[in-house]
């Protein structure tokens, strides 16, 4: 990875973030305040000299310049990553100048060396190292400057060398050049958007590239967007032809670390005993790793592309995506079963690459080609069959079989919740009541891993929480399925007792509560689609489906209830019907989505607004009384 990626941060070259509601809807803008990005590019210049067994030197400079207040917190420490098992980093100078033209030379004591970060907690070990430099007397319209000299002494694969820069909208840049020296004839394969340049000059000494860009515009953040990588300019580089070469690489490291050994064999036969049918062989070995491989990554030397062997990850009981996979396709294959590491992105991109970039690949899953199905064993909850939404719907290499594939996308019939929920309205409008839901696919994920998060927490401050949702206050109890009993079928049940939603007794009129039932419908319906969005966005397909029956006081006289709608389209079904019975009022409301892709677009949104206008106004709706 390159410096310069490194030092300008995540924040500018990385994916946007993937919040949890992404995946119905793009959010509504919040202000008409201006977006102010927190710093400018002024200049950047990317150097590399690459040897022909993939070792490379890079000199790496940078000025950018501090915009906002906010800046001079988060950008006044800049740090270069560094993997201190494979290169080393020769020096490194930095100077501020400040809006004055005062110049301040960073002295040697305040740049320092820092271990790894600790954001993956115990989950994350890697022989990443930084170099913090702290400048001083940072302040709006400073110029930081820094320049590091290293040398990857020992490339991820011998003989190949591949960088990637996405050049975020959020940031101006004002001069941004890479160059790129390789031994003569060894071959550059280059993908760009918006970059220019390529091979400048071939000599006897070498082949020279250098790429240029330059962008004084900026766009304001769209946090519901995919992948900037999916979008934004970019400029990738590789010795690696295409995503197939990478597949085929990734594979010829790790087939040998899927070896069938004695332990291996033993444990297959352990967990298989007495199943006969395929599908119920790979069901047992998937839950059996899916439960007891614990996901820690080690990313030590080329630990980032390379798995452990198979035997290790099953004496350790723990491993990374890769170490799984390549656990599960010796026991696999222990049983007689083919298996293939699937490459994919965990995130919001949902294309590959044009030259052999490992830019996209951040993950390992599996595919099993008799069943024709992809599995994913990090997935500690997803069931056997059944991506989460993150690994659904998107492009993926098959290494072993040497060909792109698409995973399958979400379907409404897959990803379904359904709730009923029973209420009784005592004559003091306090409301008692009970709600069964029963959650598949990607719903049933997510609340599993809620509720095994919940473990251990005050069930009154977990309920609490869950009320204060829609506004609602009370006490309660929540029973479910074993969240790590993920072949049986999942449900979750509430017991609660709610503060009056109403004055009763008296003249008024009241919305359906939700108690601590999903309220999926009621979460939809609160979060605002946008009036316009540049980007593509992930959505989901869905059903939501949910039944309440209530119960109104004697001394209650219901004089109204709502009349209930329809709306349809080619994406989207939406029906609600209220009917009373007496003192009883029974409402069904049913929401079924299917997309025809997981990536939506204007279009798309324009049938989403659609629909939130209805969904709204029937979970706006009240029952009357007097």
């Amino acid at each position: 990875m390159s410096r310069l990626k490194d030092a300008i941060g995540a924040s500018l070259f990385g994916a946007t973030a993937l919040v949890i509601l992404s995946a119905l809807v793009p959010s509504s803008a919040l202000a008409e305040q201006p977006y102010e990005p927190p710093i400018s590019l002024e200049r950047v210049v990317d150097t590399f000299m690459v040897n022909a067994d993939g070792s490379y030197r890079e000199i790496c400079e940078v000025t950018i310049r501090i915009e906002t207040p906010q800046a001079i917190v988060s950008e006044g420490a800049r740090r270069i990553a560094y993997a201190s098992s494979r290169e080393t980093v020769k020096s490194i100078d930095a100077w501020i100048i400040q809006p004055d033209g005062t110049k301040i030379i960073v002295p040697p004591e305040s740049i320092r060396t820092q271990d790894e970060g600790t954001q993956g907690g115990s989950s994350e070990f890697s022989d990443t190292k930084y170099k913090v430099i702290v400048f001083p007397q940072v302040r709006v319209g400073s110029r930081l400057y820094w320049r590091s000299e290293s040398f990857v002494h020992t490339p991820l694969f011998p003989g190949q060398f591949f960088q990637d820069y996405t050049l975020s909208p959020l940031v101006r840049v004002e001069h941004w050049n890479v160059d790129i020296t390789l031994p003569a004839g060894k071959a550059l394969y280059v993908e760009k958007r918006g970059v220019d340049g390529g091979l400048e000059s071939r000599t006897a000494d070498g082949d020279h590239y250098r790429f240029t860009y330059e962008r004084p515009t900026i766009v304001p953040p769209e946090e519901t967007a995919v992948s900037e990588d999916d979008y934004a300019d970019l400029l990738r580089v590789s010795t690696l032809p295409d995503v197939l070469a990478v597949g085929t690489l990734y594979h010829a490291n790790a087939a040998l670390k899927a070896a069938v050994s004695s332990k291996i064999r033993a444990r297959t036969l352990n967990l298989t005993t007495g199943l006969t049918e395929e599908r119920e062989k790979a069901r047992a070995l998937y839950d059996w790793v899916s439960r007891n491989i614990r996901y820690v990554s080690v990313t030590l030397g080329s630990g980032g592309y390379v798995p452990h062997s198979a035997d290790e990850v099953l004496a350790n009981e723990y491993g990374d995506c890769k170490d799984h996979a390549v656990l599960l396709e010796a026991l696999l294959a222990a049983a007689g079963i083919d298996s293939v590491p699937v490459l994919i992105n965990l995130g919001s991109s949902y294309t590959l690459p044009k030259v052999g970039s490992f830019a996209s690949f951040n993950h390992v899953i599996t595919y099993l080609p008799s069943l024709d199905l992809y599995v994913d064993s990090t997935a500690q909850f997803a069931p056997f069959g059944i991506l989460p939404f993150d690994d659904t719907d998107k492009p993926v290499a098959l290494t072993s079989l040497g060909r792109l594939a698409k995973t399958p996308r979400m379907r409404a019939d897959v990803n379904v919740t359904r709730t009923r929920v029973s209420m009784v309205i005592h004559s003091d409008g306090t409301i008692e009541g009970a709600s069964m839901a029963t959650m598949s696919g990607s719903s049933e994920i997510s609340s599993r891993s809620g509720r095994f998060s919940d473990r251990g927490s005050p069930e009154d401050q977990i309920v609490k929480g869950i009320l204060s949702r829609f506004g609602e206050t009370g006490s309660g109890s929540i029973s479910t399925v074993d969240p790590e009993d993920i072949d049986q079928p999942y449900w979750i049940d509430g017991r609660f007792q709610l503060d009056s939603v109403t004055n009763i007794p008296g003249h008024g009129a009241m919305r359906i509560p939700v108690g601590l039932a999903p309220g999926r419908l009621a979460g939809i319906a609160a979060y605002k689609p946008a009036v316009s969005q540049q980007h593509p966005w992930p959505c989901a397909s869905m059903t939501h489906s949910e039944s309440y029956t209530i119960q109104f006081p004697s001394n209650v006289l219901i004089t109204s209830i709502p009349a209930g709608m329809a709306y349809r389209d080619d994406q989207i079904e939406f029906q609600s019907t209220y009917r009373r019975v007496g003192r009883q009022v029974f409402v069904e409301r049913t929401l079924v989505v299917q997309r025809p892709s997981q990536v939506c677009n204007a279009e798309d949104r324009e049938h989403w607004r659609a629909l939130h206008l209805k969904l709204q106004r029937d979970l706006r709706s009240q029952i009357f009384y007097r």
